[in-house]
Parts: structure tokens; sequence; C-alpha cells
């Protein structure tokens, strides 16, 4: 199901042989995607741990719920693309807090190197594209294999979530993600020790509710 075009089989096959059965979802999806409204899950491996993540999205509103093996939901949170302001939320604590965001520094052409190869893999039928972006401050090196299509609210979204310390992180380096959208990432340290991945296992074009974007009633605001 899913193929390697260039000679790094070898390199990949450890990652590739855990997800062939949660790469079966409907990635014609891809092919029209304009005004999204749905749910896309995405599944997180560390070295020691695997979360997985669910985007809820519904015009300019994302919500973002990461769920642990061990303990179900751990977080929630709101995204309101628009004005740029997002919260905590925690379920358990019946407790909601905002996210202070400020502007992230740009990194410098130095420390950064981006090169857009034509290796390209097979991901259910989906042709995608291998980005690697190395970054000299932090020595790692993240591959981005992308589908030549866009979400509209990825560009906004990233903008917001590199301070969040989520797994989602892992997009705030990728380039162009407004007309390209990454299926699979993996993140390695300049030596090519694995660190974590993020990959997309299931896309739902839904009809959401309004409700599920606003701070439930009852929860109370942490300040401070």
């Amino acid at each position: 199901m899913i193929r390697l075009k260039e000679q790094q089989w070898r390199y990949y096959r450890r990652f590739i042989l855990v997800v062939p059965m949660l790469l079966i979802f409907p990635f014609n999806l891809l092919s029209n995607i304009g005004n999204f409204e749905g749910k896309i899950k995405f599944l997180s491996e560390g070295a020691y741990d695997t979360l997985s993540m669910v985007l809820s999205v519904k015009n300019d509103l994302v919500r973002m719920d990461q769920y642990s093996s061990k303990n179900g939901l751990e977080i929630s949170y709101l995204f309101d693309l628009r004005s740029g302001k997002v919260f905590a939320l925690s379920g358990r604590e019946k407790v909601y807090k905002e996210i202070n965001l400020r502007d992230q520094p740009k990194q410098g052409e130095t420390d950064v190197t981006i090169i857009k190869s034509q290796n390209s893999m097979l991901i259910n039928g989906t042709t995608c594209y291998q980005w690697r972006v190395k970054n000299r401050q932090s020595m790692t090196e993240i591959t981005y294999w992308v589908a030549q299509s866009g979400f509209d609210f990825m560009e906004p979204l990233q903008r917001l979530i590199g301070q969040l310390q989520t797994p989602f992180n892992l997009f705030t380096l990728c380039p162009d993600i407004k007309y390209f959208f990454p299926l699979m990432v993996v993140d390695r340290t300049a030596f090519r020790k694995f660190r974590c991945s993020l990959r997309v296992v299931d896309i739902k074009r839904i009809e959401l509710p309004e409700n599920l974007f606003a701070i439930p009633r009852g929860y109370r605001e942490l300040l401070g």
C-alpha cells in the first residue's frame, strides 16, 4: 500500500511496517478540500508514547483534542483563526484558560535549510513528495511527505500552534502549507536518530455543531 520510488526503503521500513491498517481512508477527499468542515485524525508516536489527536474544523473555528492511550482525553484547544484567540480546556478538571500567544521569532535563513526533493511515496493512492527541513540551531531534521493539496485553515493555524507544546509543533516549519498538506511527518536528530512522528489516519467531511467550538457551561476560568 505504501511504495517508495527512491532507494529509501530501508530508512523508512521501520516506520512504514506499523501503519498499513491506519492509512486506509478516503484520501480522495484531498481533491476537494476548500472550505473544509469535518474532522481529521492524527497519530503521534514518540520514542516512549503514542498519542492521537483530532482536529475539528468549522469555518474559522478549530478544535484540537489530544488523547493518550492510558488516560483518554487529556486536553483540548479551541482556536478562533479570525481573532487569533486560543483557549485550553481540561474536561477532567472542568476548567479553561486563555493562552496568550506572542509572535514567534523568525528563524534566521542560516539556521534552516529546506530541501524540496522529487522523492515520492504513494499513501493509499495519493502521491506525496518528500520535503526536508534541517534546523542547525536545534540539530534536527524534519521530513514532510506532502500531498499537492492544501486546507484553507492550516496556514492561520500554523501561526498559532508553535507555542503550545503539542505534537502539532512539527507543522510549524512546514513550508507552503497553504498549498501542500503533510500526510506524514518524521522528526530525527542530525545524527538520524528517530525522535517522533505525526501522520494522518482519517479524514471525514461532516457537519459539526457550533457548541463543539464553545467553552462548555459550568467550566471555571483559570486566571493568572
